[in-house]
């Protein structure tokens, strides 16, 4: 009698085991699954990283009215629901630069005619009230998933709903539609209509952890676009030279030339940067023949910046300026040591 008891209760412990065993298979199971249904995604822009194209702000993961990026900084804004990948200046944005698919899949929503403009007041704004996202499509890429991609340029879109489209084909052309002020494609990553932050697989608005700051295991990027756009705050996307200081704006929506002669009034070294960051000093340094010299020191900066553009040159008081070779270096500094450095050459001749 004891023996069977003892059989019947290592029977049910048995049971219980291969049950929650069992149970634990097949969450596992369906995990993999998830996974396995899970899109990855790739650079959603036809560029050279880092020479053509960089990551300028993105997604913000806070609950709150604070703002924070994946990596606990904040190149972001209040709200951002998206990555957005611009290009670094004027000539790159002139040339033409496909937005291409990020992942394949199903268009389902397209919007084209939104003129392209610069957004500089709050008038410019104003105008772009109800088409934020300017010329645009949505993707389906099955199971919940849908990318969104935002400001193509006006008429440059050749896709259509219903049309199914491969990872890299064209959609379009990176452009300033809708509410921006720089050219281009904003890139929005939804789940079951929840944003999900592809650097980390986490929806947004999920509570922020320490484990929060760091790609995560689960991102949605392949491996070759994570490569290809680090983490990166005080870039310097330009340098050059020019016989003016340019506008602002000048560089992000035409290539505005000033080139150099002995006879130019002004001889200036121009630098532009992508998230200058708080703490951060630029400097630029530019040299020539018969003893020509200038410097501008900035910084260091108060707070962060997103774009940031500053100049360094001289006034001729001579009949001419000295023919011969002209260097400049752009240094970004922090904590006194340089992080960022760009050098440039201008050989006046005539």
């Amino acid at each position: 009698m004891k023996n069977s008891l003892v059989f019947n209760y290592s029977m049910r412990l048995f049971s219980v085991s291969f049950t929650f065993l069992f149970s634990i298979v097949a969450w596992l199971f369906s995990l993999s699954l998830v996974f396995a249904e899970t899109p990855q995604f790739s650079k959603p822009a036809d560029c050279i990283p880092g020479e053509e194209c960089i990551i300028q702000q993105y997604v913000d993961i806070a609950p709150s009215a604070a703002t924070q990026d994946y990596h606990c900084g904040d190149q972001t804004y209040d709200g951002h629901k998206g990555t957005d990948f611009r290009l670094v200046n004027a000539k790159v944005y002139e040339k033409g630069v496909d937005v291409i698919a990020s992942a394949p899949g199903t268009v389902l929503k397209v919007r084209d005619g939104v003129v392209d403009r610069l957004i500089r007041t709050n008038a410019d704004r104003a105008l772009t009230k109800g088409k934020e996202c300017g010329n645009g499509l949505v993707i389906d890429h099955g199971n919940g998933w849908q990318s969104k991609y935002c400001h193509l340029k006006n008429n440059s879109l050749v896709v259509s709903p219903g049309q199914t489209v491969s990872r890299g084909e064209k959609l379009g052309l990176i452009g300033l539609s809708g509410r921006t002020g720089m050219p281009h494609v904003h890139l929005t990553i939804r789940h079951e209509g929840n944003v999900v932050d592809p650097f980390t697989g986490r929806k947004v608005g999920s509570p922020i952890t320490e484990s929060s700051c760091k790609i995560q295991d689960n991102n949605l990027w392949d491996e070759e676009t994570l490569r290809a756009f680090p983490y990166t705050s005080s870039y310097i996307m330009e340098v050059g030279f020019s016989s003016k200081v340019l506008k602002v704006g000048a560089r992000e929506i035409y290539y505005e030339q000033a080139p150099l002669t002995r006879y130019s009034d002004k001889l200036v070294i121009f630098a532009r940067v992508a998230n200058f960051l708080k703490g951060d000093q630029l400097r630029l340094f530019l040299t020539g023949p018969g003893g020509f010299r200038t410097e501008n020191l900035i910084g260091p900066l108060k707070r962060n910046k997103a774009r940031y553009r500053a100049v360094t040159g001289k006034r001729r008081r001579l009949d001419t300026w000295p023919l011969g070779t002209y260097e400049g270096v752009v240094t970004i500094i922090r904590k006194t040591k340089i992080i960022r450095k760009k050098e440039i050459t201008l050989e006046l001749t005539k």
